[in-house]
């Protein structure tokens, strides 16, 4: 089996976000030549962002196009019912 290593991505923590290190994960992908864990695969980012969009999109109000919140019964923009089954 071909041993990747640990992850190459760079990660920052808080309280400052200045203390820049290597993140600890073993590397389970290789993308454009450099490893990565499953949490920092490119791939993944952007199928997880893919997917939030998606479901965020969906759920908009029918009349004005504004996102509502979980808990609105009624658009507070234009008073059209917003449907919950979204």
């Amino acid at each position: 089996m071909n041993e990747l290593g640990q992850c190459i991505k760079r990660i920052s923590e808080p309280p400052y976000y200045i203390n820049r290190h290597q993140c600890s994960k073993k590397a389970v992908v290789v993308r454009e030549g450099k490893p990565y864990c499953r949490v920092h695969d490119p791939d993944y980012i952007k199928a997880k962002y893919n997917k939030k969009f998606v479901d965020w999109d969906k759920a908009k109000c029918n009349n004005c196009g504004v996102h509502p919140d979980k808990r609105w019964a009624y658009c507070p923009y234009c008073g059209t019912r917003v449907n919950k089954e979204l």
